[in-house]
């Protein structure tokens, strides 16, 4: 720098150096003082002490956030299972009012092979027939949780209980039927003999018993059994000729012609009582289809 004529004096050059503090005057090819050191050594960078992390770090934050993630892992798990487990539920639900109702359909048979019996008792069959209709019921409310990928199972859940159902309507209605009408069609049991009975008494007997068979022909449904319906409405048409002539045969002291208008009478109302058993024959064949199909598609739900 003297060859240049930069310096008027030769001799040590100086110069200003940036440090932390501002004044501090840094002497170009001398050493620095110990003090100077080890200023400018503390403001040399260094690594994060674990004093940093132990005072500005918070490890129950990060363990919160891991217990979310765990949490919304656990909870996409279980709503992608839980349609897996709804459907075995429903299914299961399904089965079980299957296998409950299947005996229950198996008592309603047996009632159907005695609707054209003689006789029977009214009490069970309607016990029986509630608890037919209380199962397929239940069985029709389960199958409304199946899922939509259980449609077969559905449909054979619908089919069993809307068959047990319609196979119970017609046999209360049948057997309802039957039990309001056989007792009217039993004969009357009129005097023939002038000698004993009085016409009063005789009028009385007959006129009783018309009231009665009009009381029940007239109460019957029409939508049932409406052939037979039709026969006692028939009957009932011919009644007063009928109890005309028989009044007038007792009054004439002719006893063959009183006995012949009560076995006319008989005549009509036995070939009625055939005209019903053989209705109740019909309804029998269609109840039966109605259960064997029930019958069928439990054993297919039931498995």
């Amino acid at each position: 720098m003297e060859l240049l004529g930069f310096l008027d004096n030769p001799g040590t050059a100086t110069s200003w150096v940036a440090s932390a503090e501002p004044g501090v005057e840094v002497t170009v090819g001398r050493h620095l003082s110990p003090g100077e050191e080890a200023r400018i050594a503390d403001r040399a960078p260094s690594e994060l002490g674990s004093e940093f992390l132990k005072g500005n770090f918070r490890w129950s934050a990060l363990l919160a956030l891991i217990l979310i993630g765990a949490g919304i892992a656990a909870l996409g798990a279980w709503v992608t299972q839980r349609p897996v487990a709804d459907r075995a539920v429903a299914v299961a639900g399904v089965q079980a009012s299957a296998a409950e109702l299947r005996p229950a359909m198996a008592g309603a048979s047996g009632l159907n092979e005695s609707l054209v019996a003689p006789e029977v008792t009214i009490g069970s069959v309607t016990e029986t027939l509630s608890q037919v209709d209380d199962l397929a019921r239940q069985l029709f409310t389960a199958s409304a949780l199946l899922p939509q990928s259980e449609a077969t199972h559905r449909a054979r859940a619908t089919a069993a209980s809307g068959d047990a159902l319609d196979a119970t309507k017609l046999l209360r209605e049948a057997y309802a039927y039957r039990a309001a009408v056989l007792p009217v069609l039993a004969a009357p049991a009129l005097e023939t003999d002038p000698e004993l009975i009085e016409i009063e008494e005789a009028v009385r007997q007959f006129g009783a018993w018309r009231a009665r068979f009009d009381e029940i022909r007239t109460a019957l449904p029409a939508d049932v059994l409406g052939r037979v319906t039709g026969e006692l409405d028939s009957v009932s048409v011919q009644l007063d000729t009928m109890m005309t002539d028989y009044v007038d045969a007792l009054r004439s002291d002719d006893q063959a012609a009183a006995a012949d208008v009560v076995a006319g009478l008989e005549r009509r109302l036995a070939a009625i009582e055939t005209s019903l058993f053989t209705a109740l024959g019909d309804v029998q064949t269609r109840v039966q289809r109605h259960i064997d199909s029930s019958l069928f598609a439990l054993d297919l739900l039931v498995g």
